[in-house]
């Protein structure tokens, strides 16, 4: 009787340019798990790993470890791992103690890793060239907070809530962000979350980013030009100046027009017209 089916396979991935093994997983069809490696966009140790073998043109070599029963698995795969981590392998499997298959839980923040990047678009982005910034925008699609701005949902011990994603970014890829501080956006795009596109500021260091340089007939908010009224709202003197002229004129159009009726009316010739 053949019992193939009742069996399956721990597998292992080794580096063709040190003949390290790297990764141990498990699956029926070995070959074929290896192809949904390829597939899978997951920003992970091991994709980064493939990433740098592919830019090489190289691939992972294949190698069968063990055959195992199915209600085995488990247990072997962690078995394996325990044993090459034991020798100092360094392995890149996550959560590091195996037996993760293809449906069995991960991590929470590992969850949040692949969720967050699996919605970010690296290529199609709008290039920066402002502040600094001269590389392609990472623009995250979803949902959208106020003001534009991108938001991630993020939950913790069951209690969700929503934080701007440039922020979850930063602190994910660089590192906390100071209490009372707050995030920038080199790049004034609002959905970016490529962390060299980010800065933390100060509240009013933000606050003075975020001013226009320039009004929206192109003057500049500089020098003389700039006028600051007492509420803070900043103006432009040399459209203020045309509003005035304007605004003269039409006074001065207004009081010859009523001066003109008077005249008319004042006319006996008029008045019998009327």
């Amino acid at each position: 009787m053949d019992h193939s089916d009742d069996t399956t396979s721990i597998y292992g991935l080794t580096d063709p340019r040190t003949g390290e093994l790297r990764y141990v997983g498990k699956a029926d069809n070995p070959a074929k798990r290896l192809i949904h490696h390829w597939a899978d966009k997951a920003d992970t140790p091991k994709r980064r790993w493939l990433d740098q073998l592919a830019a090489n043109n190289q691939k992972p070599e294949l190698i069968l470890l063990e055959k195992v029963p199915q209600s085995q698995w488990k247990k072997k795969e962690r078995t394996w791992i325990g044993r090459l981590l034991a020798l100092g392998v360094r392995l890149l499997n996550i959560p590091r103690q195996g037996g993760k298959g293809a449906t069995s839980r991960v991590d929470q923040g590992e969850r949040d890793r692949r969720r967050f990047w699996s919605k970010v678009d690296k290529r199609h982005g709008l290039v920066a060239v402002i502040n600094g910034c001269k590389s392609r925008c990472w623009e995250r699609g979803g949902a959208k907070g106020p003001g534009g701005y991108a938001i991630f949902h993020v939950s913790h011990r069951g209690v969700g809530k929503n934080v701007p994603a440039h922020r979850w970014a930063y602190e994910h890829s660089i590192g906390p962000v100071p209490k009372g501080y707050h995030v920038h956006h080199r790049c004034r795009n609002r959905i970016c979350v490529r962390p060299s596109h980010l800065v933390v500021l100060t509240p009013r260091e933000h606050k003075h980013a975020d001013l226009k340089t320039h009004c929206k007939w192109g003057h500049p908010f500089s020098g003389g030009n700039l006028i600051t009224r007492p509420n803070g709202v900043r103006a432009c003197r040399i459209c203020e100046g045309r509003r005035n002229h304007r605004g003269q004129w039409q006074e001065s159009y207004r009081i010859r027009h009523q001066e003109y009726e008077k005249r008319y009316r004042a006319d006996p010739v008029n008045k019998e017209k009327l």
